[in-house]
């Protein structure tokens, strides 16, 4: 069987994307208590960093699986790295740590 490039590349991008994913997750642990001890935060402040990938998880696994088996697994795999990665960008606009959405 041979695999193509378009194939090859969605395979490295995916696979690119779950690295980033697993490494954020594991070391917002290593990093939570220096990043409260350098900004002067309470430890509580943290929280909602800690758990939104967890949250991310517990929604858009189900929501993904659903697209999914209705559109296939090719628009599904698509939307899910496209929401990633435009959420992941839109971080990076953050100027403060508890910025919020104006009003």
């Amino acid at each position: 069987m041979k695999v193509s490039l378009r194939l090859s590349l969605l395979l490295l991008v995916a696979t690119l994307v779950l690295i980033g994913d697993g490494f954020d997750l594991a070391t917002i642990g290593y990093a939570g208590p220096e990043l409260v001890k350098h900004w002067g935060i309470k430890r509580e402040a943290l929280t909602p960093a800690v758990t939104a990938g967890t949250v991310g998880l517990l929604l858009g696994a189900p929501l993904l699986s659903f697209v999914g088996d209705r559109f296939g697994r090719k628009v599904a795999i698509l939307s899910g790295l496209v929401f990633f990665g435009l959420i992941s960008l839109l971080t990076g606009l953050a100027t403060t740590f508890t910025q919020r959405r104006p009003r």
